[in-house]
Order: structure tokens, then sequence, then C-alpha cells
């Protein structure tokens, strides 16, 4: 069913836990269908002119989008990407379209079944697989597409053509569709709509939102909140002249009241405080009367109270934290109190605006004047805490140091036991609330995390704390929780740690303390993290601003995915030109898809989404290269003022900043990221040769086999001990392979050893990208022309059909250039298959390709900008079955990359074999984070676009995931990192789900690489 239109049966995979793409009723006001530029999705051709919306047609069902050279849009029951057409029902009436026939030329070569029969509503579609196997379902048609180009023809039950187009040539991905569905003419697209509208222009769907599944009542502050102090404010302080001198030290007092104020009796206390510490009571501190007997305040009047020396070493015995507090006559609560820390000298604090509003940092005090012409100060320095956030410079500073991916976090702290006296944490700093508790509350001594022991004895005091101030509600003294921004969807939130037990009127009591110390409270709303949390929210319905757990996942517009600073020149280039495109370290490219590949660029913005695992996003990584995506990038005030002129682009978890900037300013940034030093030389071992069976081989045959290879010979070894998932890891089996001593010597043999020294003795080679791209590309055709070696192809092709029978081998890229420290050549090089039953894919045409492919331009620049000796490449290959049946496939890496922190399994996932790491443009794949909490938890961030919403793994699949992925972080460790000195090891595997059983088959595993970030130094992981 789509937007409550049933479709029989549902087109695509039939499988329960997998369902596949669903036909239904067509919208042209949904989403999917939102405008865009006309050259938001590559070339457009027109068949012909447009017909009139409302003219009759001959028949309703209609050819609606045709894909002959299909990547990943669609997949069929079985998980096979084949070639798709869809129709359209155009009419008011469904449909039955049993005797409807489908051809490539002058006769049908389909005629759609009665049993079962194919039923579309009024607008529906229904997508048909053109594989030439119509024995595989009632969606499958006797025919292929050429991507050449070809005629493609519908007739009617009664034998009438109803409808016919000419394909025109297409590349793999883009589609031919018509816009408006049904009616009008085709064009071709880069971004096929297989089972939706085709919107009334070319170009990305939004990917699929994540469902709202709480909705809460809409809440409205009330103005002024809080509720302003009466009859007198604190309306401004003026506490640390500047160096020059200016204001002395005062504090205004504003009678805001249209009545007189007697002052007899009113006090003015100032008081040292600090964390722990009750605040100070009506007769703590220094106590200073505001007035004498018969002394009174008029309305609207001032009064300035100059500070002397002895008060003001009073603010400063602390640190500079205090607290200073308006008393009435003979009242024992305070009518109006200004926490302090961090002032600014010269500044002053005032409220905007006066008598209700909130105090803000102002440049220039106003002793006895209104506060209006206030000039807020942007920021101001912090030390490891304060107690409001008082300028919009203050939430990113006390949030720097994080190390999640795409928010900002700051944590706060509730001490109920100390007046509610609240605190905002610096992140690098303090890597827990207990810490801060722990170190500046209770005074205890600083623990070592980096040493065992003392790491042991922070561990039981912080789960002796838990137990106290998270896992119950009774007896506690403390509320934590952290500010969020998440930057993707923009929103500000209050959250409070999962599994934390407190109660509906404490996160009230918590959410609203923290809301009167932050710098604007209207633009926070109280979320839960789990789904007790939830329930104990849906309490506080219409009392708090509330949002549900996936609000930081519907309407993304900003998606920070490698943080990072670049310069270049900010340059437009369509997805399909980049190749051909003269770029370099000097160009941050804006571009208006995610490409599978992409040259040595300063920088990345694509106005499609990625997944942090896309490769693009993986090289932005190990480059070390700002890297997000933003919707209509081009259209978008902060960056096309700036299209081709020279910026520096600031990628970061909140927010993104592009700045114009001198030449000098960008020559010295690319003069530091020069490599320095020796050339790094991987390990060569010609000691191997032949056909190598892998089940034998580890790790330490790198040298001999190549990083893929080698590593793949482990996963044979990997045994889990977990009784959830005990046992060895279903592995491709009989996986061989082919040592890099045949790559060097088709190499030399091929002249292309030859041709690329001479190459490399020519300046230009270097320095001109265009003259290297040729001159590599002359490397590449000597390989491919050169006859493998028959002795060494007779062994492959007897080991191929010996061991994989008919079906088709895998022939993977293995270089010695990978998993290198720093650098793990994700990506670079090419794979591919052979097939025995066909002659255009070779056992000899596999193994030329991938070892030409290591003489990739890309993989070149890379070697180049990692400082690697390219003498001293080599590239093996890895030998394995192909698998046509797998219904899901996937990526798992065996950390939570968005908050490394954590040792959680972060997991994209994608149905069939549309691929997770290059996704057909527009296509999303399940992303989520599988937290290792017991009970366990499944976070999803993202969905896949292919599912029709529902996820492509079930929760016990995850799970088995999960546990398998624990033992292969386990093994892999000692191996790869025997001294223990990546602080965030992880694992990288690649997984797929075979046959009707859904076997857990694992093809890949890599150690995961973190890039160039900012690993804190304290072993704070938890």
């Amino acid at each position: 069913m789509r937007d409550g239109q049933p479709v029989e049966p549902d087109i695509g995979p039939s499988d329960a836990s997998t369902p596949g793409p669903e036909a239904g009723r067509l919208d042209a006001t949904q989403p999917d269908a939102a405008p865009r530029p006309a050259d938001g999705g590559g070339p457009h051709r027109d068949a012909g002119p447009e017909p009139d919306a409302g003219a009759p047609l001959p028949d309703p069902i209609r050819l609606n989008e045709v894909q002959s050279r299909n990547g990943g849009t669609w997949v069929d029951e079985q998980g096979a990407l084949e070639d798709w057409i869809e129709l359209v029902n155009a009419g008011a009436e469904t449909v039955d379209l049993a005797g409807y026939a489908l051809g490539d030329d002058e006769d049908p070569d389909t005629t759609l079944p009665s049993d079962p029969a194919l039923r579309v509503p009024p607008g529906g579609v229904v997508v048909l697989f053109a594989d030439g196997a119509p024995g595989e379902g009632p969606a499958h048609v006797d025919f292929k597409l050429s991507g050449s180009g070809e005629s493609l023809r519908l007739w009617s039950p009664a034998g009438t053509l109803i409808d016919e187009v000419e394909l025109p040539p297409m590349g793999e991905n883009e589609s031919f569709a018509r816009r408006p569905d049904g009616r009008g003419a085709f064009e071709v697209c880069g971004w096929a709509t297989p089972g939706r509208s085709n919107g009334p222009t070319c170009g990305p769907p939004p990917p699929p939102a994540l469902p709202d599944d709480e909705t809460f009542t809409p809440y409205a502050w009330p103005d002024p909140w809080p509720t302003p102090p009466h009859p007198l404010s604190l309306d401004e302080l003026a506490l640390y002249p500047d160096e020059a001198g200016g204001e002395p030290p005062f504090i205004e007092v504003h009678n805001a009241t249209d009545a007189p104020v007697p002052l007899d009796g009113w006090r003015l206390v100032l008081a040292a405080h600090g964390p722990g510490r009750p605040p100070p009571g009506p007769d703590d501190g220094e106590v200073r009367s505001l007035g004498e007997p018969g002394e009174v305040l008029a309305p609207g009047d001032r009064s300035v109270l100059a500070l002397d020396a002895a008060q003001r070493a009073l603010l400063d015995a602390n640190g500079g934290e205090f607290i200073v507090a308006l008393y009435g006559p003979g009242e024992g609560f305070a009518t109006d109190r200004v926490d302090g820390m961090a002032f600014p000298a010269g500044a002053s604090l005032a409220r905007r605006p006066d008598a209700t509003g909130r105090h803000v940092f102002c440049r220039v005090p106003t002793p006895g004047a209104p506060n209006d012409a206030c000039d807020p100060l942007p920021e101001r320095p912090i030390g490891d805490r304060v107690r409001h956030l008082r300028t919009p410079g203050d939430f990113p500073r006390l949030a720097r140091g994080g190390t999640s991916v795409g928010v900002e976090q700051v944590k706060w702290l509730l001490d109920m036991a100390a007046g509610d006296t609240l605190y905002f944490l610096d992140t690098a700093r303090w890597d827990l609330h207990y810490t801060f508790v722990r170190e500046a509350i209770l005074g205890q001594p600083h623990l070592d995390r980096c040493d065992p022991q003392e790491n042991a004895l922070f561990y039981d005091g912080w789960l002796a704390f838990s137990e106290v101030n998270y896992f119950r509600s009774e007896g506690r003294r403390f509320l934590m929780g952290t500010l969020v921004h998440h930057a993707g969807a923009d929103l500000y939130t209050v959250e409070y740690a999962a599994g934390d037990a407190l109660t509906s009127e404490q996160m009230r009591r918590g959410f609203l303390a923290v809301m009167a110390h932050v710098d604007d409270h209207r633009r926070y709303a109280l979320r839960a993290a789990d789904a007790g949390q939830v329930e104990r929210v849906r309490a506080l319905d219409g009392r708090l601003p509330i949002v549900g757990i996936n609000a930081p996942y519907r309407g993304v517009t900003y998606q920070p995915l490698t943080e990072a600073v670049g310069y270049g020149v900010l340059t437009f280039v369509p997805a399909d030109a980049l190749e051909q495109a003269p770029l370099g370290e000097q160009v941050i490219v804006v571009t208006d898809r995610v490409p599978n590949d992409i040259p040595l660029v300063g920088g990345l913005i694509t106005e499609a989404f990625q997944t942090p695992l896309a490769h693009v996003n993986l090289l932005s990584r190990n480059r070390g290269t700002p890297n997000m995506a933003l919707r209509n990038a081009r259209e978008d005030a902060r960056i096309a003022p700036h299209l081709d002129t020279l910026v520096r682009l600031t990628v970061a978890p909140g927010a993104f900043d592009v700045t114009p900037v001198p030449p000098e300013e960008a020559l010295a940034f690319w003069a530091s990221r020069r490599p320095t030093g020796d050339p790094v030389r991987p390990r060569i071992d010609t000691s191997l040769r032949g056909v190598v069976p892998l089940r034998e081989r580890a790790f330490a045959d790198l040298p001999a086999l190549g990083g893929k290879a080698a590593q793949f010979a482990e996963l044979y070894r990997v045994v889990s001990r977990d009784p959830d998932c005990a046992g060895p890891l279903f592995v491709p089996p009989d996986a061989a392979a082919i040592p890099v001593v045949h790559g060097l010597e088709h190499f030399e043999a091929s002249g292309a050893a030859a041709r690329l020294a001479a190459l490399s003795a020519d300046p230009a080679f270097h320095a001109d990208p265009a003259v290297r791209d040729a001159g590599l590309a002359e490397v590449r055709s000597l390989i491919a022309a050169h006859p493998v070696d028959p002795v060494l192809l007779d062994e492959v092709e007897a080991y191929v059909a010996t061991h994989f029978g008919a079906g088709k081998a895998r022939f993977r890229s293995s270089s010695n250039t990978e998993d290198l420290p720093g650098f793990n050549g994700a990506g670079l090089y090419t794979s591919t298959s052979a097939d025995g039953a066909d002659p255009e894919a070779t056992v000899a045409d596999a193994l030329r390709t991938v070892w030409a492919s290591l003489w990739n331009r890309r993989g070149y620049d890379e070697r180049a900008y990692h400082n690697v000796a390219q003498d001293a490449v080599a590239m093996g290959v890895l030998l394995h079955p192909a698998y046509p049946t797998e219904r899901a496939n996937g990526v798992a890496i065996s950390r939570n990359i968005l908050e490394p922190l954590y040792r959680d399994h972060y997991i994209n996932a994608q149905i069939g074999e549309a691929s997770v790491t290059n996704p057909a443009p527009g296509v999303t794949s399940d992303q989520l984070v599988f937290h290792r909490r017991s009970p366990p938890t499944i976070e999803y961030l993202g969905r896949s676009s292919l599912t029709g919403g529902r996820p492509v793994l079930t929760d016990g699949e995850l799970a088995d995931l999960s546990c398998r992925l624990a033992a292969i972080h386990g093994h892999y460790q000692p191996l790869l990192d025997p001294d223990g000195t990546q602080r965030w090891f992880a694992m990288d595997t690649e997984f797929k789900l075979l046959g009707d059983e859904r076997a857990l088959l694992f093809k890949q595993a890599r150690a995961y690489a973190f890039g160039d970030v900012d690993i804190p130094a304290d072993c704070r992981e938890f």
C-alpha cells in the first residue's frame, strides 16, 4: 500500500523482513516531487512536444519511466539489479493488467499474466523487470533493454499499440521519464524515481523521513518568561573595568513599577560561591543596604551602587564565581539574583529589555540609563564551566572538543542539594558529569583513566554514582543532561541520558532550570532518549515544548560528514562532469549528486545527502578535507555569492562557514599540507606464486598477497565464543589470492613499468593533472592489452572451474598500499567479475582490469598526497565466488563512528545488491546504531528508500550481526594494533545476507580509519 492505495501483488522482494518497493498512488505535491533547477539531474532530452494534460488517452495504462542500466535504483524479488519499466495508470479507474503486452520490437515479447494479476489503482504505478526471465514472476518480462538505445512498445489486451517510445543511450542509473506522469514528454534524468511520482522536474528526492511516531501538543511560552523580578531588579552589573579604566565597578538597581519603592530594609548581598555550596542567604557574604529610612526609588528610576575594593575582592575570592542577590525588607528569598562567572573585562551584564529581559553582556556599560543601546558581545573567554549561557558564542565554545559527528553538545548539571545550582560544562575538560562531581564538587583527586589501576577506581566510583543518580529517581542529588544542537535539522534539544530513570516531574524541573539559564529558551525542546522516557514525557504533554525521538532526523537540510578546514576556489561541477573537470587540492567542489569517486580536491559539498560510509566520505576523511551535504547548495545564500571565489570552507559539527580569503592565506595552508619526511614504502614479498588458497594463510602474508586478501584470510580464523553467536563465521569458501608478484611481472612485461618511469621523469607529469591523467591512461592501456602469462591463466581458470563451477567469480583488488597507517585506500581500485559463460567477462580481462586499476589517476594522486612511494606499490587479486542471490548487504563498523567514544556498532544496510558505499543517486540505505547495552537498543538515523520505510534487517539479524562483529573486532585488534596505540581501533566489515534462509556472510574485514581527527588523550572511551 502507498498513500492508502493497494496494489496487488507488491512488486519487489517478497521476504517479510525485507519487503521491497511498492507501487501506488502518484501525487505531484508529495515531497518526492519537489521542484528542482533544470540542471539538477544531468542532461535532458525531450522526446517531443508535451500533449495537453487533459487530452483523451488511447488507454489509461502508459509507459512512464524506463531504466536500461540499473546500478542500484531498484531491486527485484531476489535482490538483483535488473533493468526496469514503469507503467502508470493515468485513468480514473483501477485497471487489471492481464493481457497487456510489452516488447522491444514490432511484436509483443511478454503478455502480462492473469494469475496472479497485477492491478493498478488510479494514479498508481507498477514496476516491471526487463531481465528476460518471465518465469521469475508476473513482474518479469521476456526481453532485456539495451543501454545504447532501442524501441519500447506497449499493447492493450485487444492487441492495439497504445504507447511507444524510442529509448536513447543512457548512462548507469539514468532513466527516461515522463513529466508529468503518464502524459508529459520523456526526458533523460540522472535521478530515477521507480515506484513514485516523476515530479515536475528532474532532481533529487528528499531522503525517506523517519516516522513521526510521537506527537505532542504545541507549547507556547508565556511572555515574558521567567517571571520578571518585582518591584526591584538587578538591571546592570559592571564589575571588571578594562585596563584603560572605563566605568568604575557598579551595580544598578531598577524600579520598573509605576509606584515609588521605599528602600529602607532592602539589602544587596554579594558572596563568593562555588560547586557544591548552597547559595548565600540574606545575611551571608557582604550585605549592603540600599537606602536609609524615608529614602525611596521613584517609578522608572535607577540606583547606581559603586563597589569598593573590598567588595570587588570578595567577588574574586573563588576564581570569579559569585552570586549577587537582592532581598526585600524582612524577606528570606531573593527578589532577584545573578550568578556570575567568566565576567569579561570592560563589559556590563544588563537586562534586555530593561526589568523583564535576560541578562546579556554588553560592550559598553550604561549606568543610570536604559539598556536598549546595548551592543551585545558575540563571545567571551570561558574556563571549564559557566552558570549561564550569556553570549551566542558560549554554546559552541563549551561544545568544542566533542567527538560526535553532526551534533554539538553541552553537558549541564543541576545540584538539587545546593539550591538547584546549575553548571554548563566544558566538553574538552569534563568527559562525564561524574568527573565534574568527583573533582569539582566532592573535591576528590583526579584519576588518570589511561592508567589501568586508576581507571578501575574511577569505574567503581562511576558505577556507584550512577546507581544513585541515574538508575533510580528517589534519593538522587543531581539532575544531569545535555543541550544538543542537531545540525542537520538545526534543532536544539534538552536530553537526558538513555536509561536515566528520573521521573516526569524531575524531567520538568531540570528542563525549566536549564531554560532559565540559556540565552534563548524558545529554541529548545525536550527530547526523550528511550522508550521509557517517552512514556514519562507524555505526562508533560502541553506543559513543555516536546519533540519525538526521530525529530533530529526529519527536515534535515545540512549534513556535516568530514569536519575539517579546506581552501580552494569554490566551483560548481555537475557530478557527471567530475572525471573531465580540472580539479585538485586548490578546488572546493560543489556538485549536484554524490559521486562514487572524486579526484583529490580541497573540499566537497554535495546537494544530495551522503552516507558516512560512502566512498567519497572515506576519501575525504583519509585526506583530512572538509565534506558536507547541503540541500540546494548552489542557491544557498551562504554559498552562491562565493562561487568561483577563493574561500576557506570550515565544516563543523553545528554549522559550516564559507569565507573569501587572500591568496597568501591559501598558499600558506596548502604548503602546510605538503608531505614531509621519507616516503612510505609498503612491503613487497615476491616469494608466493600461483593461486594461493587462503584458508591456510594469515594477515602476516600481506606483503605477498596484498591487504584485502591477507585480511580476508583472517576471517577464516575468527571464532566467536559468545553463546549468542558461537562458532566460526560464514565466509566465502575456497577463496584464493593471486599474489602481487604476478601483477608486478605483468607490469614489467607489458612495457607499462618502462612507460611510467619515462613519464615520472617529466616534471609536467607531476605538475599538470591533465598530463598525468593522459600518461596514466597509457600505462593502464599497456597493462590491459598485454596477454596474461598463459601458465598463470590456466591455473586461475582451472581453480575457478573446479571450485566455483559455472557461477561467476569475483576478482577483487588487493594492493599492498591498502590499510597502511593513516591510509586505508578504500575505494581507490577496481574489482570486477568473470563469467565462464560470457565471452566478454573472461578471467584474463578480470585480472588485467584489477592490475591496471593500481594506476588509476585517483589512486596515484592519493598515494602521492599521503607520501607513499609509487615504485613500491603492487597489486594482488582476491578471488572468491560471486553471490547473485543476496537478500541484503551492508557495512558494519565495530565502533559508533558518529560518537566514537562509545563502542557501539554503526551499521548501514540495503536490500538486494543495491550498494551501500556507492549508492545510486537519490537512493538511501538504513543507517543505524546498535547500542550494545543490556538490553540492546537500535537507533535508526535514516531509512532505505527501497523498502517502503520498513527495516532492511530484522532486530534478530542486527543482534546476530553485532555479536559476530564483536568477535571480528576482538580477533583483529591484536593483529592490527599489537602495541595498543590505536585509541579508537575499529573494524570495518562488509556483509551479505544470502538466499531464502538469509545466511549472514562476511566478505571483507579491514581496520577502520578515523582520519585526521582530534582524539581526546584522556582515555575516555565508554
